[in-house]
């Protein structure tokens, strides 16, 4: 295994490849945004509804209590929708970058990726989902609760939902490079745990951009879908390219040979 990256450096080199790549196919650029816009509206959609909701109430007597029930209804429709449709549609959006790399897109690149990848999308992202959204509801539930002991539990699911949307950004390029479904959980905490300040840094930027380009529709709909899919993809390769063989001689490759 290669020494670690410097952080400073890799980081820089991913976002100014980013930068670079979008720059350069802006209207490619804009085609991926607007689909990843498209299969991403229900759930940003719930969540904006849901946060107005939560501001409104949550001050209110028992407003903690009344908020739960349709907060829980909310974020299992988030869940389902992410691993029915917005899991995959990502995967399918960020094979169809790996083939723009060595030939040229046809009108069918984008379904017969989704198509390829969509069955093993399915399961990963639906196990991730419906997961985080049990964490999430399990800390609600500790934040409402006065107890110590239940005050302990809520931060250590805090630190592991923490954790698990840090490791969820390499679970599309592994998808992609057909991983076995439990080898996708083990090999993403696994890099993200040898690299995780890149990884923090890389996801803060993205969450920012996100932030940023949110009021702005515009933005939102040309420009994030391409940023979020060559951030993951630049980030990834740079880190891949670290891993040749395990100390004990196992080979650990990420990028698997594709069948």
């Amino acid at each position: 295994m290669k020494e670690k990256l410097p952080l400073i450096k890799a980081y820089g080199t991913v976002l100014k490849l980013t930068v670079t790549e979008l720059y350069q196919s802006m209207g490619y650029m804009f085609l991926v945004s607007l689909i990843w816009f498209i299969a991403t509206l229900p759930m940003t959609s719930f969540i904006a509804a849901i946060c107005v909701f939560i501001a409104e109430n949550i001050f209110k007597p028992d407003g903690a209590k009344a908020i739960l029930p349709l907060f829980n209804t909310t974020m299992l429709i988030i869940a389902g929708w992410n691993t029915l449709v917005a899991g995959p549609v990502t995967v399918a959006l960020y094979g169809m970058h790996q083939v723009r790399k060595e030939n040229y897109l046809e009108k069918k690149t984008f379904f017969e990726q989704f198509k390829k990848s969509y069955w093993s999308s399915f399961k990963v992202f639906g196990a991730f989902s419906f997961g985080i959204v049990l964490l999430i509801i399990n800390f609600i539930i500790t934040l409402i609760e006065t107890s110590f002991f239940m005050k302990v539990i809520g931060l250590v699911t805090f630190y592991i939902i923490a954790l698990l949307f840090l490791m969820s950004f390499y679970l599309i390029p592994l998808i992609y490079y057909k991983h076995k479904f439990a080898d996708v959980f083990r090999k993403a905490f696994l890099v993200m745990m040898d690299n995780f300040g890149l990884t923090l840094v890389v996801n803060l930027t993205m969450a920012l951009i996100y932030v940023l380009s949110a009021p702005s529709v515009i933005l939102m709909i040309f420009l994030y879908g391409a940023f979020y899919i060559w951030m993951t993809d630049n980030t990834f390769e740079l880190i891949s390219e670290r891993y040749e063989t395990a100390e004990d001689g196992e080979e650990i490759e990420i990028q698997d040979s594709i069948d």
